[in-house]
């Protein structure tokens, strides 16, 4: 028995979270597949243009994320270079990085790791009714003019389904098999 929905997407990490976020914000039904067992465990990422918050914002986000992310960092940092983590400061490229911002946006630039950031938007993907599967991968698709039919397999007991969608979105990484 294959499942039916709008979109599939394949990737549950920035991308593929935002995705499922912004999808049922609209209305949209969707289902997030992600072959790890839960959300990024290494920081990566931590740095967020105006642009980004804004979107962020217009999801109801952009507190969450700005007070989980003066936790790690100082909120108008900049870009410093030192002699070493301890040692003295050499130059200071830039001493705010959100000196001017508000001539142009009604946000600032945000300083968040990913593993701090991707929990936030899966708690509210999941709220809005985003469905989200940990430890499964896309392991088949195939195409046709109404569609994808996709094959999950679940990586822990290795059972795979069908599931129909009327698009799919490789949000898989910069080594997608889907984009094949």
């Amino acid at each position: 028995m294959s499942e039916d929905l709008d979109v599939l997407i394949v990737g549950g990490s920035l991308v593929g979270l935002s995705t499922a976020l912004f999808l049922r914000l609209h209305g949209v039904s969707c289902l997030a597949v992600e072959r790890h067992t839960s959300t990024a465990i290494h920081p990566r990422a931590g740095h967020f243009q105006l642009r980004t918050v804004e979107i962020l914002r217009s999801a109801g986000l952009e507190e969450m994320v700005r007070r989980r992310g003066e936790e790690q960092y100082h909120p108008n940092g900049g870009i410093n270079n030192v002699e070493s983590l301890a040692g003295r400061e050499i130059a200071s490229y830039f001493p705010n990085l959100n000196a001017g911002v508000e001539e142009f946006s009604p946000t600032v630039r945000l300083f968040i790791d990913q593993d701090a950031l991707e929990p936030i938007l899966r708690a509210r993907a999941e709220e809005l009714g985003a469905e989200l599967r940990y430890r499964v991968e896309c392991a088949a698709v195939a195409q046709d003019a109404a569609g994808v039919t996709a094959t999950l397999r679940d990586l822990d007991s290795g059972e795979e389904r069908p599931v129909r969608s009327r698009y799919l979105v490789a949000a898989d990484g910069n080594r997608s098999r889907i984009r094949e």
